[in-house]
């Protein structure tokens, strides 16, 4: 018969399957200490939240400073969990870092894509049991597809990142010793971007002068090259946002559209906050916004409506905002 009161780790102490010894009586509340005959050490065992946590050594002293230590982290809130994985990690940092940080749309996007990856890869793994090689063999296998198509070098430098942040979040909790991540190698193999390079000034004016028959595409992409508007910027730009009869005639930059669930939408918040800004218009723009305007009262009239003070510049035929990489298909 079980001694009353006995605790669950004494029990299977004393127990045949257990191999070891039946402990000496200790204070409630500080553990059980026996000896495993079988393996010739000493194990300690203590229940702490609920859980059973156990350690061992070679000797019942160092086995009792280990409980100890156990309990005084406990104490202190500072008692790892050994049997935290990636996944964890990911959600404590995408809950408690990522969701506080102040980033445009399209960074939060990259970032929560980038998790997924992540999760995919490697969220079932243990933390204690990831290391560099680890790290590099789920990067290796990004490069080559695994997650439905190969990723860039600048990709894996967006997961890698977002790993080595998520990790840090780890380390500071006391979940993981290290940072694998912060040494982990890039594929060699995954491609690289091929640098941009800017249209030289007879590239620019043939450019201009082939856009001459484009229509709406035509005339936004003739903007940016007045400008230098990103394409977002200048399908997002609206009337209300241009003074064309100032002196000088300028032009605010304050919105954009960006992709959400697959369909461009209108947006008020820009890359970044430099990204608000107020450019002076050269007459060569001004003639393409004010040509713009009577190509869209016409179309209006002909539709039997107006054309709001507030309306994009650069609409569909429908009326939605332009999805700039369409456009650069069409026109290619």
């Amino acid at each position: 018969m079980t001694k009353p009161g006995s605790s669950k780790s004494e029990r299977a102490a004393g127990s045949p399957e257990s191999g070891g010894r039946r402990p000496s009586k200790r204070p409630s509340g500080t553990g059980a200490v026996y000896e495993d005959n079988r393996r010739g050490t000493f194990v300690g065992e203590i229940w702490l939240d609920g859980r059973r946590r156990r350690v061992t050594g070679p000797d019942r002293t160092t086995v009792n400073k280990r409980l100890r230590r156990l309990q005084r982290d406990h104490a202190r809130g500072e008692l790892t969990d050994g049997n935290a994985t990636v996944s964890k990690a990911m959600e404590s940092w995408s809950e408690r870092v990522l969701a506080g940080k102040s980033l445009a749309p399209k960074s939060r996007e990259l970032y929560e894509w980038a998790i997924e990856l992540i999760q995919a890869e490697l969220g079932a793994v243990r933390l204690r049991n990831l290391n560099i090689d680890r790290v590099e063999t789920a990067l290796d296998e990004l490069a080559a597809g695994s997650q439905g198509r190969p990723l860039s070098h600048r990709s894996l430098k967006l997961v890698r990142s977002t790993l080595a942040q998520a990790l840090d979040n780890a380390k500071r909790r006391q979940l993981i010793s290290g940072n694998p991540a912060r040494d982990a190698v890039l594929p060699a193999a995954a491609p690289r971007a091929v640098p941009r390079q800017a249209l030289t000034p007879d590239q620019a004016v043939a450019l201009w002068n082939a856009l001459g028959d484009e229509g709406t595409y035509g005339a936004m992409f003739r903007l940016q090259l007045c400008t230098g508007l990103r394409p977002g910027e200048a399908a997002g730009l609206c009337w209300d946002a241009l003074e064309l009869d100032a002196t000088p005639p300028v032009l605010h930059v304050r919105r954009a559209v960006r992709m959400d669930r697959n369909r461009i939408v209108l947006v008020d918040e820009l890359k970044t906050s430099a990204s608000n800004r107020t450019i002076v218009l050269p007459s060569d723009a001004v003639d393409v916004l004010k040509h713009q305007r009577a190509e869209l009262v016409t179309r209006a009239l002909e539709d039997g409506r107006g054309v709001a003070t507030d309306a994009l510049c650069f609409p569909t035929q429908a009326g939605t905002p332009t999805d700039p990489s369409k456009a650069r298909r069409v026109l290619l």
